[in-house]
């Protein structure tokens, strides 16, 4: 087994699981992983908003009731507030690197659970330098099933 890596999630890995889109199964793979406790998924409260906002745009109560029981029932899932320094330091990265600022806010939360990782399909994100990897589901199973390899 591979060391836990902490990881955090963007609502773009949810969504392509949710709508199986066509990179459904590497985001998939990662939320077992989670579940299985190979990793540990950071979560930020944005995430949690984003999420809520298009299960109830759809009307899927049932599946937002789910979803919600889910990450919050498992201990591999760390919810990340928005507190008043990942508000500091989000401000920052905004500014810094001209952000967006739900993506400032997902980053700083997970850098403040000791996230190494960025998991996200927005390819901007990707480019910039930050202070962790950001990485596409892809590219992150990629990664985690070479390191399983060398083990």
């Amino acid at each position: 087994m591979v060391s836990q890596e902490i990881a955090g999630l963007d609502a773009n890995i949810f969504i392509s699981v949710i709508n199986k889109e066509t990179d459904y199964a590497d985001s998939k793979k990662i939320l077992d992983w989670i579940d299985d406790g190979t990793i540990i998924g950071v979560v930020s409260t944005i995430v949690i908003a984003e999420l809520r906002s298009g299960y109830d745009a759809s009307g899927d109560t049932q599946g937002k009731d789910q979803f919600l029981a889910h990450i919050l029932g498992s201990s591999n899932y760390q919810i990340a507030d928005v507190t008043v320094q990942v508000a500091l330091d989000a401000g920052n990265l905004r500014a810094s690197k001209g952000l967006k600022l739900p993506d400032a806010l997902i980053i700083a939360s997970t850098l403040r659970h000791r996230g190494e990782f960025l998991i996200s399909n927005d390819l901007t994100m990707g480019k910039m330098k930050l202070a962790l990897q950001t990485l596409s589901a892809k590219a992150f199973v990629d990664l985690i099933e070479r390191k399983q390899l060398k083990k």
